[in-house]
């Protein structure tokens, strides 16, 4: 590899800490405060949510567990693209990478339309501004566009200004949004009623649990992120980041679990399923005092920021890695002087600044697709694990998914099981017939134009080369 190969490589300067921020940033948006009470409507309970949290981390653990033994063999940018190309070649790595940029690109994309929401709620005078335009029978105004442009572009500058400041602004946005939430959770405990968590469900705990599951198994996702982020961490770090990303799963199943019985315990859950924000509304009745609702609606602002810097970041560097073993254009393996993927990063804003004059009805089919990718990712991961030690048994696996064999067949399961919750139109979890699967079908028929359109003057070993040539630099 030359020299001038080498300086084009991106700074390896993330800590443990800036890839746990990374992952919990990803994952710890808003839905711990506008989702639950549907959480709860739809489980039928208190307890049954918990208990349908509690599944839903058993049913993600394989898959986080095949990461964990993936990402220190392959610590580099591109994340999911590198596993799957070393296990199954040029066109099952693309297509893992293709559902990386469908999913982080979408949900930052996103972001810029869920932020009025919030805002609404903490300055409620945005909401009765006039209506310019409808796009699906969702009103387009001009503080829902100014405040997704002005979240847009703070991110792209963010993400701009190199890995340190965007790790460091990550760090603060998640430690921000985590300390609020466990004062939150605190405040609740201390002013909770013991008599409202007894408050039988109405539904079984089998039939509550499992309906919810099959809709919190793409809520709780996110943590994947640390993988693209491993390719920017210090060398002794990039060996823990698969610690680092299930660590961010469990972490952010307890802190939805503690949310959900802190609401339980501060109004009856029949009542939480009738409010906008059970917890906010929970606490201010219970303290008397409005501050409280107001730090938990910051904790969601900032959690919202926290979902697009860490999702641009990891569609970033997926494009990134793309690039960089000739799947797509060169053009995109530009960095500037701050060591990032700048034209990556300019390209996926570019979408987000056009999202917020496009408004929530053209991108709400989006986002159900996005279900779709994420599931196409996670089962490329794992399989490529079981995959690459046959492959490639001779390669380091500096760590091994815990409990070997029996982890490899519940993994199979659960990858059978969440791949049905999307795909079977029977599943309350499933994406919409016939239209969401056109759509589906649609994005991922692109994905395989644009790998016929990459660069056939590298083949599938020259490029392996690169990959494993970027490793041993690490060492």
């Amino acid at each position: 590899m030359d020299q001038k190969k080498t300086n084009e490589k991106m700074d390896r300067s993330i800590n443990f800490f800036g890839l746990l921020a990374m992952g919990i940033g990803c994952m710890f948006g808003t839905s711990w405060l506008l989702l639950t009470a549907g959480w709860l409507d739809r489980a039928g309970g208190s307890w049954n949510v918990v208990l349908a949290l509690i599944l839903c981390l058993i049913v993600e653990l394989p898959l986080a567990f095949a990461y964990l033994e993936v990402i220190p063999m392959f610590p580099l940018s591109g994340g999911e693209l590198v596993y799957s190309y070393m296990a199954f070649g040029k066109f099952g790595g693309f297509m893992a990478a293709w559902a990386g940029i469908i999913m982080n690109g979408v949900i930052f994309c996103w972001e810029t339309i869920s932020i009025m929401k919030v805002a609404g709620y903490l300055f409620p005078v945005l909401k009765q501004a006039p209506t310019l335009y409808e796009v699906g029978g969702y009103p387009i105004t001009i503080p829902s566009i100014i405040i997704g442009l002005a979240l847009a572009i703070c991110i792209i500058t963010i993400q701009s200004n190199g890995t340190n400041f965007a790790a460091l602004i990550s760090k603060v946005l998640t430690t921000v949004i985590v300390l609020l939430t466990v004062l939150g959770i605190i405040v609740s405990f201390l002013h909770m009623n013991p008599e409202y968590l007894t408050i039988p469900a109405t539904k079984s705990a089998g039939e509550g649990s499992l309906s919810l599951l099959a809709v919190l198994t793409f809520t709780i996702a996110g943590w994947e992120t640390v993988a693209k982020s491993a390719g920017e961490a210090d060398g002794k770090t990039a060996k823990k980041a698969g610690l680092a990303l299930v660590l961010c799963l469990v972490i952010c199943v307890a802190l939805n679990a503690l949310v959900v019985i802190s609401i339980s315990g501060l109004i009856p859950w029949t009542e939480a399923t009738g409010l906008v924000a059970p917890f906010i509304d929970g606490i201010t009745s219970a303290t008397g005092t409005p501050a409280f609702g107001i730090l938990l609606l910051i904790a969601a602002l900032v959690g919202i920021v926290g979902v697009s810097n860490s999702t641009l970041y990891g569609a970033s560097r997926i494009m990134y890695g793309l690039a960089d073993v000739g799947l797509i254009p060169a053009a995109f393996k530009k960095l500037n002087s701050k060591k990032v993927p700048i034209n990556c990063i300019l390209f996926l804003g570019a979408f987000a600044v056009i999202t917020p004059f496009l408004g929530q009805g053209t991108f709400l089919p989006l986002i159900d697709v996005t279900a779709v990718a994420t599931i196409v990712m996670w089962i490329l991961t794992f399989f490529s694990a079981v995959v690459m030690r046959r492959k490639y048994p001779d390669i380091e696996r500096p760590v091994k998914m815990p409990g070997g064999n029996v982890t490899i067949v519940f993994g199979i399961i659960c990858s059978i099981f969440i791949l049905g919750t999307v795909l079977l139109p029977f599943s309350p979890g499933s994406i919409i017939w016939p239209s969401e699967y056109i759509l589906t079908v649609v994005l991922f028929l692109i994905g395989i134009v644009l790998f016929q359109l990459r660069d056939k003057s590298l083949s599938t070993e020259e490029q392996k080369k690169m990959i494993l040539g970027e490793a041993r630099e690490m060492e």
